[in-house]
């Protein structure tokens, strides 16, 4: 079990682990959707989607002197936050293909790592590119 529940009240772990879960649950269902659409989504399901995500930023941790300024190479598109917190968080190096993805939660700054299947990890994957996060 991850330190931050051991250490958290029973209902504060159930209700952490129950948001993650529930965002999860979200993302799988609108992926679900676009598997039985050929990969798409309808424009009325296509902005229901694009509404789970509360913020999109992104961060470098490395310096480019090029013209065009920094290129990203994280992304985090912020589920929910207040108590507790949720996010995607992408790993990015290319052109529109996250290298690694997470889905974390946070409780009072500490953070928490929903462990993912290949099918969760495939959604949030086909999630980045549905909310747009990419580089150019």
């Amino acid at each position: 079990m991850n330190e931050l529940l051991k250490l958290a009240e029973p209902n504060e772990r159930t209700h952490l682990r129950d948001q993650a879960v529930a965002c999860m649950a979200e993302i799988r269902r609108f992926y679900k959707l676009a598997e039985s659409q050929n990969g798409w989504l309808e424009d009325d399901d296509l902005e229901a989607f694009r509404l789970l995500a509360l913020s999109i930023e992104y961060r470098s941790t490395e310096w480019n002197c090029d013209m065009y300024g920094l290129e990203p190479n994280e992304a985090r598109v912020i589920l929910c936050h207040g108590g507790p917190h949720v996010e995607v968080l992408y790993q990015i190096s290319g052109y529109s293909t996250p290298d690694d993805c997470a889905l974390v939660g946070y409780w009072w700054g500490d953070r928490f790592d929903l462990e993912l299947s290949a099918e969760q990890t495939e959604a949030l994957e086909w999630a980045f590119d549905m909310w747009g996060v990419y580089t150019y």
